[in-house]
């Protein structure tokens, strides 16, 4: 095939020297080349592709019949991309290597995507009428925050107005979100705090209370991106004190206190009656420390006392607060509760007067006294009681007191209200009343509590137990009789807390994030790419996608090889059935592989289910067999048991102990629902009382089938459980309904990793046709899950695989450190980096059993192959 490179864009002019070409031919061969021309067709529909940034794209343009063609590409009607003519080609390109067409083809391909890219994309055919279509191309890009900035460089007067302004790029364009950091997370933005446009939010008159940081947060639904600014809010200094008036005595220290909140620093100055006390002076000692000054003054002589005023001046004004230190007593805080007053007193001179003043609250009577008795023990401070005997009314009442010195102020007023039934009335119901209210308030908050108990925890945790429960329970005896009995027993216990530690901290971890970033729910994903763009390390950020795939991955993995687990585990069962014996191996006539292979037509079909909500009432039935699965157990291993627990080995081999951690872990795991469980409860508070229940009944299961199996059973265990019943009607249904449940199960678990896969591969094709692209990739996905179990038909070496490489990593060390991530600024590190301790110690665990176990298992799996 001929190449022709052509320098102008004049393509007519090429078709008409290639047209006389052809007739010159044609004539000298006496053929009319118009009666044989046969006008070609574009057999390709119009589309739009949507594809991120950095992908290839490949945009379709068939052409019937193809001899003798000449295609033009172009771009928003700009052609200037690529000519083709067959049998002789014409291109031009006029961008390097980025714009291609295949080999005998007339698509167009583009490399590395750039948001330049998008537009429409024309293919024409230049002959009669120019028939053409045309593609629309939409460039996928996360949003990316080029500048979050605040006017005045975020140093900003007090009573101005601040204006926070982000510019952030990305396709399609993204969604900003502004919020402000507060003790308990970070507060949304809305209307009422500021006038919004499209990427700007201007807060007027601006406060003290309007300092500290904000964040924007950019979401397009490819990737998220925040930003964050600090804004300093200046202003004149506002000066608080604690106490207006202090009592003190001769010869008695007295220390006045003033608090000062200002930015920028305020210079504190102290005054007596108007006269600015001098900070060489001997009488008065004057330290300050920060936002906080002291005065202490030791009065020698009646003068010493008086007004004392705290003053504070800065660039922006000043303000001042007064302080009376006084020789009579100071009544602070009268309060009423029923009957009874209380108040507190301040006086270092003895007290000899108290009196309380009460009148009806219409204001027309007239105030009358009542003396309260003086206490005997002298104080510096009392806190002080009395309960008013009078008839029922609305009052007001304020207290006074008096010391050797003089009277002091009136105490604040407040209205006192008294209801009290006669004293015979009160005798003659008490009984009945009391009896009444008890019974009937009991029963009200007991009702309540109940219901919210039930409503609020108990359905969360039967949540977490459905999806915690999985066909690792159905195998995990078969790894105590490698680790070891006790040694097993032990370790299930410590491992059930240690996981359950685990999936806490990813809660709590997720509810931390939902303030700084103010969304409602986040995937286990999203939320380690969050942790990881808004976390302290800003040299990683940039790898917080990475990141997000990491998790994607390991999920996808981790529940793509449970399928792999359930198809053994279901061929082992048909195969005992079919043999009828208590005896099951992988070899035989016809072998376990064969039986494993003839599982991918009905895994095939139920796969082709896509709707989750009718698969997911069988998760429940399938539950509940389990458990009826865990009784049967203990049935039938008292019954079979030969010897005496005590005489079983305590430990056996180190593969051993790491195989039974892969296969212990991968049975009661749940850290992948633990974010949708925490998301769906009214009070995600709640989600530890959650955790306690729901693993709690985990670990117990776990823990029946593995010590009944293997002592029942003993080194004659056979996975899954229900192979070690005898060939009787019972346990022959429980074996059937076994193989069904985990049949429907395996739909279950490869609807969620599918469906996170499919997200990604489905950007390849048009929407239009995405019916039947899933539905092929369904079938793909399933042969290939066969295939894999056909190879490692090892069930036990298999579990312990997935969850020493899996679950080691998405259930211990990517909370640990999505943990570190936010904890690392806010609440800190703690006493001697106890945080970030703690998260080294899971990081060493999780690294070991991943390493070990990985290695151990994959060395046993691989060695039952070869």
């Amino acid at each position: 095939m001929k190449r022709r490179e052509i320098e102008e864009d004049n393509y007519d002019d090429v078709l008409a020297d290639e047209g006389t070409d052809d007739e010159a031919q044609n004539d000298a061969e006496g053929n009319d080349a118009d009666e044989d021309m046969v006008e070609a067709v574009i057999v390709t529909k119009p589309s739009n592709y949507n594809v991120t940034v950095g992908r290839t794209v490949r945009l379709e343009c068939k052409v019937s019949p193809d001899e003798s063609v000449v295609v033009q590409w172009s771009i928003n009607n700009i052609g200037h991309y690529i000519v083709m003519s067959k049998p002789f080609d014409y291109k031009i390109d006029m961008t390097g290597d980025k714009l291609s067409v295949p080999a005998n083809s007339t698509d167009l391909l583009i490399t590395d995507v750039k948001s330049s890219d998008g537009g429409a994309y024309k293919c024409e055919l230049m002959q009669n009428g120019r028939p053409s279509i045309v593609h629309n191309l939409a460039v996928l890009e996360s949003p990316r925050i080029s500048k979050f900035s605040a006017n005045d460089n975020g140093q900003v007067i007090e009573g101005s107005d601040l204006l926070l302004t982000c510019e952030v790029s990305g396709s399609p364009p993204p969604k900003i979100v502004f919020s402000k950091g507060a003790e308990n997370g970070n507060v949304r933005l809305t209307e009422k705090d500021g006038e919004f446009s499209l990427n700007t939010v201007e807060i007027k008159n601006v406060k003290r209370e309007h300092s500290g940081k904000y964040y924007c947060y950019a979401f397009n639904g490819v990737g998220t991106h925040q930003a964050e600014v600090e804004v300093v809010v200046k202003g004149k200094p506002h000066v608080h004190v604690h106490r207006t008036v202090v009592n003190s005595a001769i010869n008695m220290e007295a220390v006045l206190q003033c608090a000062v909140h200002d930015e920028p620093d305020a210079h504190i100055r102290w005054y007596k009656d108007g006269q600015l006390i001098s900070s060489a002076s001997r009488q008065y000692v004057v330290s300050t420390s920060g936002q906080h000054s002291n005065l202490t003054v030791t009065p020698a002589v009646d003068e010493d006392f008086g007004t004392f005023t705290c003053e504070a001046e800065n660039e922006q004004g000043k303000h001042n607060r007064s302080i009376e230190l006084v020789q009579r007593p100071v009544v602070e805080n009268l309060e009423a509760e029923g009957t009874k007053l209380s108040w507190t007193v301040h006086s270092h001179q003895p007290l000899q007067e108290i009196e309380i003043q009460i009148r009806e609250l219409t204001g027309a009577g007239e105030w009358y006294a009542i003396q309260v008795p003086v206490p005997k023990e002298r104080q510096h401070e009392y806190n002080l009681s009395y309960a008013l005997d009078i008839d029922n009314g609305k009052y007001e009442a304020t207290v006074k007191v008096k010391n050797d010195k003089s009277w002091s102020e009136h105490s604040n007023t407040i209205v006192v209200d008294i209801e009290v039934e006669p004293q015979l009335i009160q005798h003659a119901s008490v009984y009945r009343a009391s009896a009444h209210s008890f019974v009937s308030s009991s029963l009200t908050i007991l009702t309540a509590l109940i219901y919210v108990f039930v409503r609020i925890v108990i359905e969360s945790i039967g949540h977490l137990v459905k999806s915690c429960l999985g066909g690792g329970v159905m195998a995990i005896h078969e790894s105590y009789k490698h680790c070891g009995l006790w040694t097993s027993v032990v370790l299930t216990i410590l491992l059930g807390m240690f996981v359950s530690y685990c999936m806490l901290i990813l809660a709590q971890s997720a509810q931390k994030i939902y303030g700084r970033v103010q969304v409602p729910a986040m995937s286990y994903p999203d939320l380690a790419e969050a942790a990881l763009e808004t976390g302290p390390f800003t040299s990683l950020r940039k790898y917080s996608k990475c990141f997000r795939y990491a998790v994607d991955f390991t999920i996808c993995v981790d529940l793509f090889g449970s399928c792999c687990v359930y198809q053994i585990m279901i061929s082992r069962t048909i195969k005992q059935l079919v043999e009828g014996t208590n005896e099951i191996s992988s070899e035989g006539t016809p072998p376990l592989r064969v039986y494993v292979a003839c599982l991918v037509i009905p895994c095939v079909l139920i796969c082709m289910i896509t709707t989750l909500k009718y698969l997911a009432p069988f998760s429940i039935v399938a539950d509940v067999f389990i458990v009826t699965c865990a009784g049967a157990t203990i049935y039938y291993a008292v019954k079979t048991a030969t010897i005496s627990p005590v005489d079983f080995p305590v430990f056996k081999t180190v593969p051993g102990l790491f195989e039974f951690m892969g296969v212990c872990v991968f049975s009661m795991e749940g850290v992948g629902v633990t974010l949708a469980i925490e998301n769906s409860m009214a009070e995600p508070k709640k989600i530890p009382i959650v955790l306690v229940g729901g693993m709690s009944i985990v670990v117990s299961i776990v823990l029946t089938v593995g010590f009944f199996g293997y002592w029942g059973f003993g080194e004659k265990s056979k996975s899954p459980v229900t192979l070690n019943f005898p060939l009787e009607p019972f346990p022959i249904a429980l074996k059937v309904l076994m193989a069904f449940m985990i049949y429907v199960t395996f739909a279950l678990n490869f609807w969620v990793p599918f469906d996170l896969v499919w997200f990604y591969i489905k950007q390849r094709y048009d929407a239009s046709k995405y019916w039947l692209w899933e539905r092929v990739y369904r079938a793909i996905f399933v042969i290939i899950i066969t295939i894999i179990a056909v190879i490692f038909p090892a069930v036990t070496k298999f579990i312990g695989l997935l969850g020493s490489f899996c679950l080691s990593n998405m259930g211990f060390i990517y909370p640990a450190f999505i943990e570190l991530c936010l904890d690392w600024n806010d609440p800190g590190l703690g006493i001697m980096r106890w945080r970030l301790w703690k998260f080294v110690v899971i990081l060493i665990f999780g690294t070991i059993l991943c390493i070990v176990g990985t290695y151990s298992n994959a060395k046993e799996l691989i060695s039952e192959v070869f």
